[in-house]
């Protein structure tokens, strides 16, 4: 027997047909919503009055949640992965405790000799 399974985006606001995930935040936190126009439009006629007088701060990059990178454990696994990266490109890290943060960003750029100019 064959299958016809279709998925649609419903507003979260009012189940109507969704347009799109619209991705927002607010003090540290990224949240996301599926809207419909009207329900898009009225989110972002909201933030207008506050982002106009608001100062940018840059962007988040998106690899990294709030639970994850330099700010908790990075999580035995990754952590192993990271030191034997590090081992196998000559990079000298302990067997137990934090890893360098210029280790991490070489492991995460790929790149053993960021660890080894810094």
């Amino acid at each position: 027997m064959a299958q016809h399974v279709i998925i649609a985006k419903i507003d979260d606001i009012d189940g109507a047909p969704a347009g799109k995930t619209v991705l927002f935040g607010l003090d540290g936190r990224c949240y996301e919503i599926d809207l419909s126009e009207a329900n898009e439009d009225a989110l972002r006629s909201i933030y207008a009055l506050y982002i106009a007088k608001a100062r940018k701060v840059g962007t988040r990059r998106g690899r990294r949640s709030s639970t994850g990178g330099r700010r908790g454990a990075l999580g035995r696994e990754r952590a192993a992965d990271m030191r034997a990266w590090a081992q196998r490109h000559g990079i000298k890290v302990s067997q137990r405790g934090r890893i360098p943060a210029q280790v991490v960003d070489a492991y995460e750029a790929g790149d053993p000799a960021m660890a080894r100019t810094r």
